[in-house]
């Protein structure tokens, strides 16, 4: 709440200016992998990612909901994932908490994993892009990282800053391959160029080779997110005016999607 805010609410006031939509995920571990590609969410929608619990709604995301109907007499709630991510009990709390203004829902879901969620998510943005700029209208760029190994989700958060600003979807592969969804959405997409965020322990060479990609990377998570923020000032999709720096996962995940709308880079440090 206190990330979206910087860019959401500057005042602190409680008034969220403009705020109609607004991003649920999951924060928690055993579903981190479904939030990894909401970074294209957010510019699809341009709206701030709050984090709920498997369990309950926390008190201060349900202050944040009240404060966003309340102020804008509407909201767009976009739940990313399926009722294992944000049970479908949670949406009870989310309503009340936007009393008297009822709520809009929208899950973006998939009926199958990790991979056809960030493909999923693609469509949205594919989608945006069309209403933005016209019919046949795609993204000219595709992110691609490892969404497989928890370990290496810092490289698809690397990336989301990117995301955010440019609408440039991200989408997920393995190590050693490219699912199926991820390749239909590719083909969906027909994007003019795919980036590849993370090193050969990351993503195999045979893969980007496959995806006719450009890898961009470093050597660990850190010179990795710095290698990327090079990478995106120099095409001028970011500056360094804005620096964010996160250690942990639900930290990262929210800051790169704020980051970019600030038009900011995001780098990871140790605890």
């Amino acid at each position: 709440v206190e990330t979206a805010r910087l860019e959401f609410d500057p005042d602190g006031n409680g008034s969220w200016p403009s705020v109609t939509h607004v991003i649920i995920a999951s924060g928690e571990d055993r579903a981190a992998a479904d939030p990894l590609a909401a970074a294209g969410l957010a510019w699809a929608y341009d709206a701030p990612i709050l984090l709920v619990d498997q369990d309950f709604v926390p008190n201060s995301v349900k202050v944040a909901i009240g404060q966003m109907a309340q102020s804008n007499g509407s909201l767009n709630v976009h739940i990313v994932g399926g009722t294992y991510s944000v049970p479908s009990k949670l949406m009870a709390d989310i309503t009340a908490s936007a009393s008297p203004v009822v709520p809009a829902y929208d899950r973006v879901r998939a009926d199958g994993n990790r991979y056809d969620m960030a493909a999923a998510i693609a469509s949205r943005v594919d989608a945006e892009w069309e209403h933005r700029y016209g019919a046949g209208t795609s993204p000219p760029v595709a992110l691609l990282a490892n969404g497989a190994d928890s370990s290496k989700f810092f490289d698809a958060l690397a990336l989301s800053p990117i995301s955010a600003n440019e609408g440039f979807p991200i989408l997920l592969v393995s190590q050693d391959s490219v699912p199926g969804a991820t390749n239909g959405a590719l083909s969906s997409l027909n994007p003019g160029q795919k980036i590849v965020g993370g090193g050969p322990a990351t993503v195999s060479d045979s893969v980007v080779t496959q995806l006719g990609a450009t890898r961009v990377w470093g050597p660990d998570r850190y010179r990795n997110a710095i290698a990327t923020a090079d990478y995106a000032v120099g095409r001028s999709w970011l500056d360094r005016t804005n620096v964010g720096v996160a250690a942990k996962l639900p930290d990262a995940l929210c800051a790169g999607a704020i980051m970019g709308r600030m038009g900011g880079v995001s780098l990871i440090t140790q605890g």
